[in-house]
């Protein structure tokens, strides 16, 4: 399973795994200034992915300081200009970075309660194994996409070449 269906399979399983309202997995732009959900479960349901900026939010600690980033309680309080968190009614946050070979910050694994969250062992664990599947999905999309570009740069070349070796001759 790859893309769009494993994300979505990841980040309910997630939820369920840690009995919390929503999960979602997002990467950043390359500015690192925006993020893109790649899935998104809240409410018992798959949601509409949706892109936003990272100031003033608990996400753009977890790119600032490339470590997991976990607010057990009162998260609006910290973020009171990030709309998303009122929406979910969210008390608590926890988000693990996704690295990518260079130790880059590509993207983020993030789960919102609207009750408080402990982060023990066995949580941190779990979030652990679900952010490495996830960054590996990342990685492998990433590598997908450069192969997919340049096969196309080769088929214009070849194009190209065959136009002109035509007026050539």
């Amino acid at each position: 399973m790859r893309g769009e269906h494993f994300f979505r399979s990841l980040v309910q399983y997630l939820a369920v795994s840690l009995n919390v309202r929503s999960a979602f997995v997002a990467e950043f732009d390359a500015q690192r200034t925006r993020v893109r959900t790649l899935a998104v479960w809240a409410d018992d349901s798959h949601q509409e992915n949706f892109e936003f900026d990272i100031g003033g939010t608990p996400c753009g600690q977890v790119v600032l300081s490339g470590t997991i980033q976990h607010f057990a309680d009162d998260v609006q309080s910290l973020f009171p200009t990030n709309d998303h968190l009122k929406e979910l009614n969210a008390r608590s946050y926890l988000a693990i970075p996704l690295l990518d070979d260079r130790n880059v910050v590509v993207g983020h694994l993030a789960v919102i309660d609207d009750k408080p969250m402990s982060a023990d062992e066995r949580e941190l664990s779990i979030f652990h194994i679900f952010a490495a599947r996830a960054t590996a999905e990342l990685v492998r999309r990433k590598a997908q996409q450069q192969l997919d570009d340049s096969l196309r740069r080769e088929d214009r070349l070849r194009s190209e070449r065959r136009r002109i070796e035509a007026e050539v001759a």
